[in-house]
């Protein structure tokens, strides 16, 4: 019982610690930091968007259609494993472009993990 009440205990200081944490936030930061990241978001998805058109060239893919495939994707992967998001992005997408078929959007995302897999070590030796 003594346990118990000791691993609450603990519980509500480290509860206490984080909000009192988070209330000493930089605001101005925490928002630059988001724009930052939305930012970047919206410049992958015109990456993206630009694979998907090049796949399927006959076939109009909006910007708002790779958008919401690409976010909803991004939400997934954020919570779930092993890229559980990376086939909601396939199963939208598919359902938005007339014509395309699964084996193609999946290989676009294989372009795009190629891309930034290049770019990522470029970078790297770079930084070296």
């Amino acid at each position: 019982m003594v346990r118990r009440v000791d691993d609450v205990r603990a519980f509500l200081d480290a509860t206490e610690a984080f909000f009192s944490a988070l209330a000493s936030v930089g605001w101005g930061a925490l928002l630059l930091g988001v724009l930052f990241h939305v930012v970047r978001l919206a410049l992958r998805v015109r990456g993206w968007q630009n694979i998907l058109r090049a796949s399927y060239p006959s076939s109009s893919v909006p910007y708002s259609t790779a958008f919401g495939a690409y976010v909803a994707g991004v939400g997934i992967n954020s919570i779930a494993p092993a890229r559980a998001g990376d086939v909601v992005k396939v199963y939208l997408a598919k359902h938005r472009i007339e014509g395309s078929s699964y084996p193609t959007l999946g290989s676009t995302l294989v372009v795009e993990t190629i891309f930034d897999f290049v770019v990522a070590t470029g970078l790297f030796l770079y930084a070296i």
